[in-house]
């Protein structure tokens, strides 16, 4: 079985890559390099929609061969006939007020 060269770490909708993965950015090891990618649309970006399909193909563009992939995400909870995306970072859910 091949070393990993690269673990590439995925953030879903909440917060940005930095946030998501502090912990396992303080555990870098010498046997494999750890690329943390940043989403459009979170921070530290400029904030904007969400849409996973054209960010699947984005995450999918900076992937090399032989990368090992970890991806967090959380499911947004949506009311029956809801077609919106995910949560945004900056926007509190309808009926929720920021704490």
């Amino acid at each position: 079985m091949a070393a990993v060269e690269r673990i590439v770490l995925v953030h879903g909708s909440v917060v940005g890559g930095r946030a998501t993965w502090r912990e396992q950015r303080r555990s870098v090891t010498e046997e494999a390099e750890l690329v943390v990618l940043e989403r459009p649309g979170f921070p530290p970006g400029p904030l904007e929609a969400v849409d996973f399909e054209p960010h699947a193909e984005w995450v999918a563009e900076r992937l090399e061969e032989g990368d090992h992939l970890v991806s967090v995400a959380r499911l947004a909870e949506r009311e029956e006939g809801d077609e919106g995306g995910p949560p945004r970072p900056d926007v509190p859910p309808e009926g929720k007020e920021e704490a």
